[in-house]
Formats: C-alpha cells, structure tokens, sequence
C-alpha cells in the first residue's frame, strides 16, 4: 500500500497505515480473495483515524477531538457578533 490519503498528516498516515494492514490481514483470512479487500481496508483504516481526530473543512487539516481549529481560536466575541450581524 503505497497510496496513503494526502489530506493526513504524517503521525496520522502511521495510524491509517497499521489499520489498513491490520484489516487486509483480517479480510484475507476470512473471506480467503481480494475483491473489496481494499474498500474494506480502507474503510476500517479511516474509522481508526476518525476515532480520535476530525477533518476541519476550512483549514483543510486534522485535528485532535475536543481541539479548536486556529482559525476559530483567533475570532473574539466581537468578530463573530460582526459577523452574525452581517450575514443577517
């Protein structure tokens, strides 16, 4: 596997890349072929990543749950009540 999804950065990639191979493995064995082997791999190798990180559409970049993007980090109270005012 040498085509890791580019949106993820390098420490996540090590995350993508241990599920999918653990996936692969578990799939050959069950189902003994390749067809879908590599949906499901991948599949299961995003739920991993997913498990503990999210996509930030915006910024375009992965963070951690529970963390705040920095984007969102640098707007005040009075730049988001321009805002909201604004797109009233």
């Amino acid at each position: 596997m040498s085509d890791l999804p580019e949106t993820l950065p390098e420490d996540l990639q090590e995350i993508y890349l241990e599920a999918y191979q653990k996936s692969w493995e578990e799939y050959q064995e069950l189902r003994g072929g390749d067809a879908g082997q590599e949906a499901v791999a991948h599949r299961d190798a995003m739920i991993a990543v997913k498990r503990d990180h999210v996509y930030h559409d915006e910024s375009g970049k992965w963070y951690r749950k529970g963390e705040v993007p920095e984007e969102e980090k640098e707007q005040g109270l009075l730049d988001s009540l321009k805002e909201t005012i604004e797109d009233l």
